[in-house]
């Protein structure tokens, strides 16, 4: 999962069963929609 996410461009650490990701402070709407995309690639790719 964390692969898939840094190939799109998204930073995320697991820890057991769950996924950490340290958004900056400032960020644009579109940046969340952006990194909300690409989680949802990361899993439906590992299913």
């Amino acid at each position: 999962m964390a692969d898939h996410c840094l190939a799109a461009g998204v930073l995320v650490r697991a820890a057991g069963d769950m996924m950490l990701l340290s958004p900056p402070l400032v960020v644009r709407e579109s940046e969340v929609a952006e990194t909300v995309d690409a989680l949802r690639r990361a899993l439906v790719a590992v299913g």
